[in-house]
């Protein structure tokens, strides 16, 4: 684990307070910043808004008290400003889980950006849930937004009670295209293949429609093109299990059949044939027992500032509020991996374009860490 040191450096107007991280020998800066208006609010749960960074050094961040609200953040004078809404407060309960999941932009200029926004809405009956992809134009001199068209629309619509495991990240393929994760939503049906539909899936998608890439995923929480050509996956698994997958084509990574974790209990949503195995099925290339609720995934630049850990992988956490470096080699094989203590649940994770890794918490906090 990191060791973390408060320096008493508050802004009572910012909201901003710095901290010093030692680990593995390099000691990193952390800035804490507080934005209220920024966090997810329901019924007995918070939820840290979704991330993404802009070309310009801008953050845009997706939540809000009602989950559907587009913010503008800029570091380098602190301003915060609500951009507008992306669907009506109708799509959603009063519900954490009901918030905006990922935003990638696809394309930029001065003017404007184009951005893809994941959620899950209810269905046109209300009694059930979808996940929803939209592409959105921001335009970067007004601070306004519009809905240019849906992408894609999960099927089947499951029970309301089943918005767990969502997942719903993006990653940049192309000016026109993104890979998306969809989890299992906890749907009671999630081990006939034949009704699932959509579900446990990873796809690649554009405008005219989706393709699937690879099926068996519970809970893909962070996506990444490793290297710009290795896409790798986060995964929740259920008690224990919890995995990072690199995905191939039409390829298999179990769920819900084999996991390395077990069921909560016999009156589980659906309970794996095995557990502690992934016999028959795709391993991943590294597990963690028991659970560390993984979340977003990055890669260091190279040859940058970062020293040693320069081209490495960090990976958020909710449980362990921690970020994990981990190192693999030219084979993708794992060597290392170190936990980076920062006392909050990472949400969402970016790089900026200078290096500073950025991530949100679900206690409403934008963190910025950059070696010293």
């Amino acid at each position: 684990m990191g060791l973390l040191i408060l320096i008493p450096s508050v802004s009572a107007s910012a909201q901003v307070q710095n901290s010093v991280i030692s680990s593995r020998g390099l000691t990193l800066q952390m800035k804490s910043i507080f934005l209220n208006e920024i966090q997810v609010r329901g019924e007995g749960s918070t939820r840290g808004a979704a991330l993404a960074i802009l070309a310009n050094g801008d953050y845009l961040l997706g939540g809000g008290a009602n989950g559907n609200q587009i913010f503008r953040y800029q570091p380098r004078n602190e301003k915060l400003e609500n951009i507008g809404e992306v669907y009506s407060d109708t799509l959603r309960r009063n519900d954490a889980r009901f918030a905006i999941t990922d935003l990638q932009p696809l394309s930029e200029n001065e003017r404007e950006a184009k951005v893809l926004v994941s959620y899950p809405r209810l269905g046109s009956n209300q009694n059930c849930v979808q996940l929803q992809v939209d592409l959105i134009k921001i335009n970067l001199i007004s601070g306004s937004l519009e809905n240019i068209e849906t992408w894609f629309v999960t099927d089947p619509c499951v029970p309301i009670n089943a918005v767990q495991h969502a997942s719903g990240k993006l990653e940049r393929i192309d000016s026109a295209s993104a890979y998306f994760t969809v989890g299992d939503f906890g749907f009671t049906r999630i081990n006939n293949r034949r009704v699932s539909g959509d579900l446990s899936t990873i796809f690649k998608i554009n405008k005219d429609g989706a393709e699937k890439i690879s099926t068996g995923h519970r809970n893909a929480q962070g996506i990444l093109l490793y290297r710009d050509k290795y896409l790798l996956a986060s995964e929740h698994g259920p008690r224990g299990g919890d995995e990072l997958n690199i995905i191939k084509p039409d390829t298999d990574y179990g769920w819900p059949f084999v996991t390395w974790g077990a069921a909560y209990s016999a009156g589980d949503y659906v309970v794996p044939r095995r557990s502690n195995s992934h016999d028959g099925y795709q391993k991943p290339i590294m597990y963690w027992t028991p659970s560390i609720a993984p979340t977003d995934l990055i890669q260091l630049p190279l040859n940058s500032n970062w020293k040693r850990w320069s081209g490495q992988i960090l990976m958020g956490t909710l449980r362990e509020q921690s970020l994990v470096r981990i190192y693999l080699d030219n084979d993708l094989r794992p060597t290392a991996q170190d936990f980076i203590n920062v006392n909050e649940r990472i949400r969402g994770l970016e790089i900026s374009q200078n290096g500073i890794v950025v991530a949100t918490t679900d206690s409403g906090r934008i963190l910025e860490i950059k070696p010293l």
